[in-house]
């Protein structure tokens, strides 16, 4: 037991993302317009674009989600299932989709209602990978309000994008210059966070749920993989491996500490000191 022993509301990392802005009509949208269309038109005007176009590139289709789903939910929740009838796996569209619900979803009613319809999505990599970025930026924090069986629910989807991410091979990211930025912006990456969210939500709840079964074995899973999915998976959770001990001491004894053994593997023992390190220099 450790009485002095503290968790954060919301265990965060300090990193940050792009925010676009609204874009007005007369830039060449008419947003009430689009809205009163099928949501097809869009979706085909969208895939059309052209990035390195003059004018209504790819990128601003992409970013004008935001607005229109804020003006009518049900037209983006149409435009989600028209990319799903018609087969559209591309990254940059679920991205894009899911940080448009970011900006959306806020209150209990409106977690409630996006599961539904995540959990009403088939269950590929490109789309249950984003899906878990919405998750873990808001589901498990003290404002959402999230009931048990919320929690329970944004879980199990994080434990679908695992399974299908870590079968599709998702692609290692090396566009950033560190392990830890890497993974935050990785589905792996999201997935560990939901993981590391589920797991303080439980031990912070009133009832003090104890961990489940499958929440250790898809860590175990992660931990011992060496694909990029499990690889940003483990270097996600490393900077939480003093919470985890609180949690599970057997696990961090068991799975994580060896991490950090240099003879032991001396990549991933890098990963890890680097991660760890890098985070605590980060915060202080």
């Amino acid at each position: 037991d450790h009485p002095e022993f503290g968790v954060t509301e919301h265990l965060e990392f300090d990193h940050w993302h792009d925010e676009v802005g609204f874009l007005d009509p007369k830039d060449g949208f008419n947003f009430d317009q689009i809205i009163s269309e099928p949501p097809d038109n869009y979706l085909t005007a969208l895939l059309a674009a052209k990035e390195a176009a003059i004018r209504k590139e790819r990128w601003d289709y992409l970013s004008n989600l935001r607005v229109l789903f804020a003006k009518d939910r049900v037209w983006g929740e149409e435009f989600m299932k028209a990319a799903v009838q018609h087969s559209v796996l591309a990254q940059d569209l679920w991205y894009n989709m899911f940080s448009a619900w970011r900006e959306c979803i806020k209150t209990r009613d409106d977690w409630i209602w996006i599961l539904e319809r995540i959990e009403a999505l088939p269950a590929d990599a490109v789309i249950y990978g984003n899906a878990t970025h919405l998750l873990e930026h808001g589901l498990w924090v003290d404002k959402t309000g999230t009931t048990l069986d919320m929690a329970k629910r944004g879980f199990a989807i994080s434990v679908k994008a695992w399974d299908a991410c870590h079968v599709a091979g998702v692609a290692m990211d090396d566009t950033h210059q560190d392990w830890l930025t890497s993974a935050i912006n990785h589905p792996g990456g999201w997935i560990g966070k939901c993981w590391v969210d589920h797991a303080n939500f439980l031990e912070r709840s009133a009832k003090a749920e104890p961990l489940p079964l499958l929440w250790r074995e898809k860590v175990i899973e992660a931990l011992e993989g060496t694909d990029a999915v499990s690889v940003y998976v483990r270097i996600a959770m490393t900077p939480f491996v003093a919470y985890l001990f609180a949690w599970d001491a057997d696990l961090v004894k068991e799975q994580f500490l060896p991490l950090f053994d240099w003879n032991r593997d001396p990549i991933v023992a890098q990963q890890s000191w680097s991660v760890m390190l890098g985070y605590e220099r980060g915060r202080s």
